[in-house]
């Protein structure tokens, strides 16, 4: 049926880039309302529809943890909608939808050539988007269009600036979902770029995206986001230790740098205090303070009044957009994932979900050993356990908003476990770039 509407490459295309087209649909229609994004994973259900009437051969060892997933979550949302039907939609599109994109890719990826037109694609999408992100941070969000700044709600509340200066969204809606959506971006390119040959022109490219992401992660002003796209980075140019590799993250570390400099240089404010300040300091962040203040209170709160969970969307933004305020209780709102997750399916089943994840991700990465493919995969694993873990303990927002970072996690999963699966047949198209 796909095949017969459009190309396999146009429907990757789609799913990918279906949240960004609706970020900027939102920021353009009056009153900008947050179902106008809901929009994006019901297309990928639509997808997932056609692709699954034809049996998709994904291995056991990975379908047996996501179908367990999706199972808990449907058991969970089935509990919401006897709460609030809308409450029990929403979180099917925001919680369960983006995890057939693992279905999906692999169903539909044939060959390299389809990663690689993807990762030319974001490096294009990072390349535009550095001048507007430059824009807005030395003059203002304000100077730009509205399709190109945050949405009004993050502008009137000002929380658009952070640490005294400005962060970018682009045609994202808010700085959190671009910093993930980048993040998610740098690992598509970054396992492209390791793992198959390319022509002069396209390492270039890409090369030039991975450069530019950097920098975007940088200007959303972000500390997690940057702390998860630079290391990702390293398992990019220190997949083996040599005199070539060594060379490139020395370039890129001086290039960040200078990038670094220059906004210290433009950016100054009254109190003489510089972005690098902002973002990159450490004397403001006591990880034991912030631990216990946005983690582990929660955490031990809600695992105390609902220990078996309440039900899905009910501590996340689908509960809050609704109007569901479950964070009264504590007289705060929920921050971080792994205290969402207690409240809304218990310890029990947070347990099972923490396993499955990691198990999938052990999976792709014993798979991938001693293929020509597997120096890659760990980069892909690199950004997975960045947002894995930036969930957990800092931003409940990695998986329960729509955006194009959460869709890339679990699509790179049906990327990773696709591209074994052919290199195990020996496709002559899947080789290690030398």
């Amino acid at each position: 049926m796909i095949r017969r509407l459009v190309s396999k490459q146009t429907v990757l295309y789609i799913c990918l880039l279906a949240p960004l087209l609706f970020s900027i649909v939102r920021k353009l229609v009056p009153g900008q309302p947050s179902w106008i994004e809901v929009l994006s994973p019901v297309i990928i259900c639509i997808v997932f529809f056609f692709t699954f009437k034809s049996h998709v051969k994904l291995p056991y060892s990975i379908k047996l943890p996501l179908f367990v997933i999706i199972g808990l979550f449907s058991v969970y949302a089935l509990l919401s909608i006897t709460q609030d039907p809308m409450i029990g939609l929403a979180s099917f599109f925001t919680r369960i939808a983006p995890i057939f994109l693992v279905f999906i890719f692999y169903k539909l990826i044939c060959n390299e050539l389809q990663v690689i037109r993807i990762a030319k694609l974001f490096s294009w999408l990072t390349i535009l988007l550095l001048p507007m992100a430059i824009i807005g941070v030395l003059f203002g969000n304000d100077f730009l269009p509205a399709a190109f700044s945050p949405i009004d709600a993050i502008i009137l509340d000002n929380r658009e600036v952070r640490h005294g200066f400005r962060s970018v969204s682009t045609v994202f809606t808010t700085h959190w979902t671009m910093s993930w959506s980048i993040v998610g971006i740098l690992g598509i390119l970054g396992f492209s770029l390791v793992a198959f040959k390319q022509t002069s022109s396209e390492k270039i490219l890409i090369s030039l995206g991975i450069i530019t992401s950097v920098i975007l992660i940088y200007l959303t002003m972000r500390r997690g986001a940057l702390a998860v796209g630079l290391l990702t980075v390293l398992f990019i140019y220190l997949k083996s230790i040599n005199v070539k590799a060594l060379l490139s993250l020395l370039m890129a570390a001086i290039t960040f740098y200078f990038v670094v400099l220059f906004f210290d240089m433009a950016m100054q404010n009254g109190e003489n205090l510089l972005m690098s300040d902002a973002i990159l300091r450490l004397g403001d962040v006591k990880l034991n303070h912030r631990f216990n203040l946005i983690f582990w209170s929660f955490f031990s709160f809600w695992l105390d009044i609902y220990p078996f969970g309440s039900f899905l969307g009910a501590a996340g933004p689908e509960g809050r957009g609704l109007g569901f305020l479950l964070h009264e209780i504590h007289q705060s709102a929920i921050e971080v994932g792994g205290a969402q997750l207690v409240a809304e399916i218990g310890i029990i089943s947070t347990i099972i979900f923490i396993f499955s994840i990691l198990f999938i991700m052990y999976v792709q990465f014993y798979n991938s050993r001693r293929t020509s493919i597997s120096k890659a995969t760990r980069v892909l694993l690199a950004m997975q356990f960045g947002l894995i873990f930036m969930y957990f303990f800092k931003d409940m927002l990695v998986f329960t908003n729509p955006h194009m970072g959460n869709y890339i996690f679990w699509a790179s999963i049906g990327i990773v476990m696709k591209s074994i699966r052919l290199v195990k047949l020996s496709s002559p198209v899947l080789v290690q770039k030398n």
